[in-house]
């Protein structure tokens, strides 16, 4: 028996500096994430997977490792956690990437953003998928 299912998924990032949110908005989902959810259906684990966010501007390009992640069951969401300390990097974030790195691809990307962070900002970076119906 053949069934089809129609999933969306859905991005939103949030980047907080003390706990104060200071940007947040929706992301693209790259064409990659059909590649990466099979990846999960054969059975590796997409928390463990997304395992990076990638924050570009004019200080180059700094990957921040993905500490956490938590899963929502109502709400079916999974929201990936990354912190750039007050050390790792300075200058204006202009975009990010949420990154597999066992794939070298994208899940999604958000361009846009223009936040300033100097050596004394740490910055928390939630960047929560959440699966819908079409």
């Amino acid at each position: 028996m053949k069934e089809n299912i129609n999933i969306r998924l859905e991005g939103q990032v949030t980047i907080r500096n003390r706990g104060k949110i200071i940007f947040r908005e929706s992301n693209t989902i790259t064409g990659n994430n059909l590649q990466i959810l099979m990846m999960c259906l054969a059975n590796v684990p997409l928390s463990p997977s997304i395992d990076v966010i990638v924050a570009n501007g004019d200080f180059g390009s700094v990957d921040l490792s993905v500490f956490d992640s938590v899963y929502d069951t109502t709400e079916k969401s999974i929201t990936f956690m990354a912190t750039a300390f007050e050390e790792s990097f300075q200058g204006t974030v202009t975009d990010l990437e949420l990154k597999c790195s066992l794939l070298g691809l994208n899940l999604a990307v958000k361009t846009g953003v223009s936040y300033a962070k100097d050596d004394e900002t740490r910055l928390q970076f939630d960047w929560k998928i959440k699966i819908t119906n079409c």
